[in-house]
């Protein structure tokens, strides 16, 4: 009778008399037991299955049909079911916690658990309840999961999913497993439960080599990335016809170029600075251009394959120039902002494109500053613009936010972010879902490090200013970008005497973790651009490692 089988390995304890046929006499040799194995060549002769181990020392079994041997019926206190499979049935053999150990530190937050298994007596299934809390009496459970038992396996667990709630980075946790077989009975893990601790943060590294996107003889710089959900776009400024125009090209999922460069751009005044992202259905792009004697923001639209254009519209049309466009999608259109001389000095200004990349309304001017406003960058909350740039009022560089509703109404304006007599500069700004955050280059103390600071989605600045760089070199030109409430932040670097692309994770808070060196080439990597797709991070830069400068691409992965 399977899922109620005796323990034969095993001793039954106290007086017993079994019953079989129509007289004990028959078989002498199971009359009597006391402290006695049971022979098992006679218990499979009879088809006896069962002797309740939690029953009484006597023990009367009703006789059993030769001809019916899978009925086995009993008068033991414990009431079978229907089918009786349940009566006397054994809960699954003792096992261990395995991995984590016992008190690890440094746990991924997104652990393995595994433990020993909990076999059931009577060779029935076996689920496996697995529960996870940051309490000790697990009062309230972050993570509960039914296992069930692997067959013929010597140990069973459970890998976090990508739908699991992952665990919160330099966090104690306890867990425990309870197993049980189908008829109820359970089996809580000796020694149990067991805590550990995760990992301060994330550990990123590199994913593969450098892939080279362009491989002609010009300069190529200042590139942009877009990730689509199915592949990357990049952009750059590219001589190679003689003056700078826009090209763009595919690169797979995988990091392998796809197809050959687009040509965006064929003016006669040079085409620089683009920017670059998705919406969705198409790229759209905006660069600062030339062709008209002095610097105008254009933008146009560009297919998923990077293969064919849209119209160019003119944004900006002024007799002052117009530079250093910055873009980003609202989901339903784009918003972009830029700095502009127009009226005599540097300032901020703003304009928002259609789903279809047609311009809507005229420039709205965010900046009144009695210096120059620029460098700007962009982000979208959900709800509401925010856009930071670098401003020398004050004497010197220091970097200003303003918070802008979906309209384009100021709803706050020129919040200081530093306070320093040095300079800030090169803001990069990215939204995480909760707060804004604004990374910066900042020479006070003595050389250009990385700087961080958190802005509420209203314009209340939540956080001091956080050192992430501290090496002797200059870190400058932040690129960032956030995966919800952590964020990756790329920077170059000439700590190893020329310039290099660095990475870095930054966690809740803006703690950072191991900085990871992307390049190392005999040349100047410069100028990156850093986007998430979803399960880790991947940068673009201009380097000149082949005596000119190209694009190159590479991947990095973050274990949580």
């Amino acid at each position: 009778m399977a899922g109620c089988a005796l323990d034969t390995g095993g001793q039954y304890n106290g007086d017993a008399l079994i019953e079989i046929g129509d007289s004990a006499e028959e078989y002498p040799d199971v009359l009597e037991l006391e402290d006695t194995p049971i022979a098992e060549d006679v218990l499979d002769e009879h088809h006896v299955d069962t002797i309740d181990a939690d029953g009484p020392d006597e023990f009367e079994a009703e006789a059993i049909d030769a001809d019916a041997p899978d009925e086995f019926v009993t008068d033991s206190a414990d009431a079978p079911d229907e089918s009786g499979s349940c009566v006397g049935n054994l809960s699954p053999r003792s096992f261990h916690l395995l991995s984590p150990l016992p008190d690890a530190g440094d746990v991924s937050t997104m652990p393995a658990f595994s433990w020993g298994i909990a076999s059931d007596p009577e060779a029935g299934p076996v689920i496996c309840a697995l529960t996870v809390d940051d309490n000790e009496d697990f009062s309230s459970p972050v993570l509960v999961r039914s296992v069930p038992q692997l067959s013929g396996a010597t140990e069973n667990n459970y890998s976090f999913l990508p739908a699991d709630p992952s665990l919160e980075f330099g966090t104690p946790y306890w867990w425990q497993v309870d197993c049980s077989d189908p008829c109820g009975n359970s089996r809580h893990a000796e020694l149990s439960p067991r805590s550990f601790t995760t990992r301060e943060y994330p550990i990123c590294s590199k994913i593969g080599p450098d892939v080279r996107v362009t491989n002609d003889g010009g300069d190529s710089g200042r590139s942009s990335l877009a990730w689509t959900g199915r592949g990357y776009g990049v952009s750059w400024d590219d001589d190679r016809v003689g003056n700078a125009e826009i090209y763009v090209s595919g690169i797979s999922e995988t990091g392998v170029p796809i197809g050959s460069d687009f040509r965006v751009t064929n003016a006669a005044g040079g085409s620089w600075s683009s920017s670059l992202v998705w919406n969705g259905s198409v790229f759209e792009e905006c660069w600062h251009d030339y062709f008209p004697g002095n610097s105008e923001i254009y933008c146009s639209q560009i297919s998923e394959d990077c293969s064919s254009i849209g119209s160019i519209v003119r944004l900006t049309n002024d007799i002052a120039g117009s530079y250093w466009p910055s873009l980003v999608s609202n989901g339903s259109g784009f918003a972009v902002s830029w700095h502009d001389n127009r009226s005599g000095s540097y300032q901020i200004y703003l304009n928002f494109l259609s789903g279809m990349g047609v311009p809507l309304g005229s420039n709205i001017r965010i900046t009144n500053s009695t210096g120059s406003s620029q460098m700007s960058s962009l982000d979208w909350t959900g709800a509401r613009y925010g856009v930071c740039w670098e401003d020398d009022h004050d004497g010197n560089k220091e970097i200003y936010c303003s918070i802008v509703s979906d309209i384009g109404a100021l709803i706050a304006s020129d919040i200081r972010i530093t306070d320093d007599i040095h300079n800030s500069r090169y803001p990069a700004l990215a939204w995480n879902g909760a707060q804004h955050v604004v990374a910066w280059e900042d020479d006070r103390n003595g050389n250009k490090d990385i700087y961080l600071a958190y802005l509420s989605a209203t314009g209340v600045v939540t956080s001091p200013n956080i050192q992430i760089t501290f090496d002797p070199g200059n870190s400058s030109k932040p690129a960032l970008v956030c995966t919800g409430t952590e964020c990756g932040v790329a920077w170059e670097d000439d700590r190893h005497g020329d310039q290099e692309i660095f990475f870095a994770y930054l966690p809740a808070g803006g703690l950072i973790g191991e900085e990871v060196r992307v390049t190392n080439a005999a040349g100047d990597s410069v100028e990156p651009s850093l986007v998430w797709n979803g399960s880790g991070f991947a940068a673009s830069w201009s380097d000149n490692r082949d005596g000119n400068n190209e694009i190159y691409f590479a991947g990095i992965g973050c274990e949580p």
